[in-house]
């Protein structure tokens, strides 16, 4: 038994039925808890013994981060009111509560300590009664022996802390420690049938609360988390045979798009499988944001949409209080598994326990989900950004439109390896090749000097139907743009007759549609760039993504498009900055933003003051805009950030 618990046991704290011992109590456990899981993570760095546990951070490489107790506890406690208004407080003590991905206890024992302070303010008299039979009703499952003999250690605890009167060994029997989904016998894969499980817990029905913070882990192998190439082979192997198993011969129908990830086969077991569909079960997961807007979410995303209740959604900020050393932004989804979504409530941002006071929810109707993006990405959106995104469904996608092209440049960097050459080596029929790495400036290409070669007619021989999109002039921009960059798309002109890296996307324009300098300049305005943001979720700039971005039909908006054709040209021969604001004017124009909104889309792009007043002189009444601009400098004196 760790020093804590011993701590923990060694306190005689005398309780005579008082309130106020009892906070005591629950005080004392959530230190020790605390202290608990800060040593228990520790320990796990650098340990691994079986085919998938790598030696090194074993912990965190194999997807685990233990959540924070206070943090939990408020988790538990929304999770308990959605419940109880759905159900009634007599049914809580009743309630059948699953943590499938149980490590120590940390949400469980958050579910407790929240359901005693409810039972004791409601049953003064009998609500120990009241946590004892919950805890008849408390399973609990993790693959982690260790883990689950500290949860077992840290129960007896609480039960005895809390002066009650229970059979510890009754409880304990509501362990499985075989772990869930799969399991893995030296390198043999076995699938674990959920049945199993509730025959051991002699159940009949699913469960009516589930709150779990599951493995954020790909099954996948990854070579640098290895000491020895031989575990590095083994697991390869072990994987292979998971993922392949998954996708022909599983249960799994909406998590097993793109990289398989255990927090999403997670998520679809417990919405389909783990829960009783007909008795509005409550679920709360705490899993990665990615859940929301990924395209390999899609269908798991869909499902959840269509089929269950999202009841809320809590987004974290990079840098919060809670996870120290997760490498990637999470969220909290809480759900009534029976049911359809139409609002998606949002706490967003959240990076401490302060944030939960007074807190500030924004609401995001599914309806403009479902028409905003093929892929369903669930954002928060503040009214205004409503209002905007609104006024862009008015138009057609750039996907609509077949006489714009949105593709990935011609030359696989790997495979197309054999014909890229050097000055030295090039030849009299080789053409430039532009990687993704000399873009990412607006208009332009980076550096004066060609270095890289492509020996076109061995390439072509090879990929002959390419020849087709080099001969042409062309818009290009990264494929890779890191997230926290200010601007994401830029788009240059490439001339005919250079070659395009997989690390650039492309688009072409029939001339009689439209001129290609009047799409690189709208695809380069501060709209466009912001327009991406809100449903861009990792660092990749994909063809899909650009294909969703609006388009204002170029013959309608002919005269339009000729201004902003103007303006590239003044701008590519000058480089003065004015042109660029006469832009975006032009485009806020297109989608006839009012002032406030343009404001919002510059601020949140974070143009300098002078950059916005020159578009908003540009593009509304003189007179509006010195007001708006009085009252945005007033504003800014008062909060600078």
């Amino acid at each position: 038994m760790s020093t804590s618990l011993e701590k923990l046991q060694s306190k005689n704290i005398s309780h005579k039925d008082s309130t106020m011992d009892y906070r005591k109590s629950a005080t004392l456990f959530l230190e020790t808890l605390a202290e608990t899981s800060a040593k228990y993570q520790k320990s796990k760095e650098c340990s691994g013994n079986n085919a998938l546990s790598t030696m090194i951070h074993d912990r965190k490489d194999n997807g685990i981060y233990y959540t924070d107790i206070y943090l939990a506890q408020k988790l538990a406690s929304q999770t308990i009111q959605k419940y109880v208004e759905l159900h009634g407080m007599e049914k809580l003590s009743r309630a059948k509560f699953f943590e499938p991905c149980n490590g120590i206890g940390i949400f469980t024992f958050a579910y407790l300590i929240e359901s005693q302070k409810l039972f004791e303010k409601e049953y003064k008299a009998n609500w120990k009664e009241k946590v004892v039979e919950q805890l008849s009703h408390v399973y609990v499952a993790d693959f982690d022996q260790e883990a689950l003999q500290t949860y077992a250690d840290l129960l007896a605890s609480f039960c005895s802390m809390f002066d009650l009167d229970i059979d510890i060994k009754k409880v304990e029997r509501n362990i499985w420690s075989h772990g869930l989904i799969y399991r893995v016998n030296e390198a043999d894969v076995e699938w674990i049938d959920f049945e199993e499980v509730k025959e051991y817990f002699k159940l009949k029905e699913s469960f009516d609360i589930i709150l779990t913070n599951p493995p954020y882990k790909k099954l996948k192998a990854e070579k640098q988390q290895f000491q020895h190439s031989s575990q590095f082979e083994t697991a390869k192997q072990v994987f292979h045979q998971i993922t392949t198993r998954l996708r022909t011969e599983s249960q799994f129908t909406y998590s097993i798009e793109g990289t398989l990830n255990l927090y999403k086969l997670f998520t679809e077991s417990i919405l389909e499988e783990y829960t009783d569909q007909k008795a509005q079960a409550i679920v709360g997961v705490l899993i990665p944001y990615n859940i929301l807007m990924d395209l390999q979410c899609q269908k798991l995303r869909n499902r959840i949409l269509e089929r269950h209740s999202l009841l809320e959604v809590i987004t974290f900020q990079e840098n919060n209080d809670f996870f120290q050393d997760s490498t990637q932004s999470l969220c909290y989804l809480l759900l009534e598994v029976v049911g359809q979504t139409v609002d998606v409530k949002f706490l967003h941002q959240v990076s401490n326990m302060d944030d939960f006071i007074d807190p500030e929810y924004i609401t995001t109707p599914v309806d403009l989900i479902t028409r905003l993006t093929t892929s369903n990405s669930i954002i928060p959106l503040l009214p205004i950004e409503k209002s905007i995104l609104e006024k862009t469904l008015h138009h057609q996608h750039l996907e609509k439109y077949q006489e714009v092209q949105v593709l990935r440049g011609e030359l696989d960097l790997t495979l197309g390896k054999p014909f890229i050459v050097d000055d030295q080596k090039k030849r009299e029929n080789s053409l430039p090749l532009i990687r993704g790495n000399i873009l990412g400036s607006d208009y332009t290409i980076k550096g004066d000097t060609q270095k890289e070669w492509v020996l076109v007619d061995e390439f072509v021989k090879k990929s002959p139907q390419k020849s087709k999109l080099f001969t042409r002039e062309r818009i290009a921009c990264q494929q890779i743009v890191n997230m926290k960059k200010r601007k994401r798309i830029s788009f240059s002109k490439v001339k005919p007759n250079h070659i395009l890296a997989n690390s650039c996307n492309f688009m072409t324009v029939e001339k009689d549609t439209m001129a290609l300098d009047a799409l690189l300049g709208y695809m380069n305005s501060s709209f466009v760039d912001w327009r991406f943001k809100m449903t861009s979720s990792n660092n990749h700039v994909n063809n899909y993504e650009l294909l969703e971005i609006p388009l204002p039909d170029p013959h309608t908006f002919r005269t339009s498009y000729l201004h902003i054709q103007e303006e590239v040209e003044r701008y590519v021969s000058t480089f003065d900055a004015p042109h660029l604001a006469a832009i975006d004017a032009e485009v806020f124009r297109l989608f006839r933003c009012d002032v406030d909104e343009v404001l919002h889309i510059l601020t949140e792009l974070q143009k300098p003051i002078s950059y916005i007043s020159r578009v908003l002189f540009l593009a509304f009444h003189e007179r509006t805009v010195q007001k708006l601009l009085a009252e945005y400098m007033e504003k800014l004196e008062k909060n600078p950030e």
